[in-house]
């Protein structure tokens, strides 16, 4: 799967823009600022539905127009497809070939992109959190049972804050609705630690790969933790 074009209109710093790709490796170079980072977000938006960087998408909308588009036109398998994303009248509409997509949790995985940014040194000095969405990103494009498991333990463990919250105030629990909600976190929980030690297993010898070629013939065992 290979990106031909890249389509942007009132996106971002963008207000119009087209960019074509060749085969091999693509580098895009300018100064801070001028919008390089917005290019990769955008290409990010037409896998995941969403910003890599801010989940509200009106924020992405160039300054003072009301909509954006974002098309990008893919050699899926030798057929062309093309992918577009339109915000308008506060309302995010996914499509493949000028098909709506009803479901974007379905779109996930069908064009999979990793975004690595300078920011990622995050995921060695910082806490596990960061590292569970890294992997949590991966995993979902290639296991969509992991993606619905991912998607219904997020909206349960909220639902069952806000749960807790409400009985604080009303210093009052119902144990029966809040088991409920345990039950489910169990079950979704256990299949997401479960997914995501076996990827991580799989994943630890090109980290100890990669590390061996930066750090040479030392002794130390790598191991990661999320």
């Amino acid at each position: 799967m290979k990106l031909k074009t890249l389509s942007l209109v009132n996106f971002k710093n963008y207000s119009q823009l087209k960019v074509d790709f060749i085969s091999g490796v693509q580098c895009f170079l300018g100064r801070n600022g001028s919008g390089k980072t917005n290019l990769l977000d955008a290409i990010h938006y037409l896998s995941f539905t969403k910003s890599a960087f801010n989940s509200t998408d009106a924020q992405h909308v160039c300054h003072g127009e009301d909509h954006f588009i974002i098309r990008g036109d893919f050699d899926f398998q030798g057929a062309e497809r093309s992918v577009s994303c339109v915000y308008q009248n506060q309302k995010k509409t996914m499509r493949v070939d000028e098909k709506e997509v009803l479901k974007l949790s379905k779109h996930i995985g069908e064009y999979p992109v990793v975004l690595v940014g300078p920011n990622d040194i995050e995921l060695i000095w910082n806490g596990s959190a960061l590292r569970r969405k890294f992997f949590d990103s991966m995993i979902a494009q290639i296991d969509a049972d992991y993606l619905q498991h991912l998607i219904v333990y997020t909206q349960t463990l909220r639902q069952r804050n806000s749960l807790l919250r409400m009985y604080a105030s009303r210093n009052d629990l119902d144990k029966d609705m809040l088991e409920s909600y345990n039950q489910k976190l169990i079950s979704s929980g256990t299949t997401i630690f479960k997914k995501r030690t076996s990827y991580v297993q799989e994943f630890l010898p090109l980290i100890k790969k990669h590390y061996k070629s930066l750090a040479g013939d030392q002794d130390e065992d790598i191991h990661i933790n999320f």
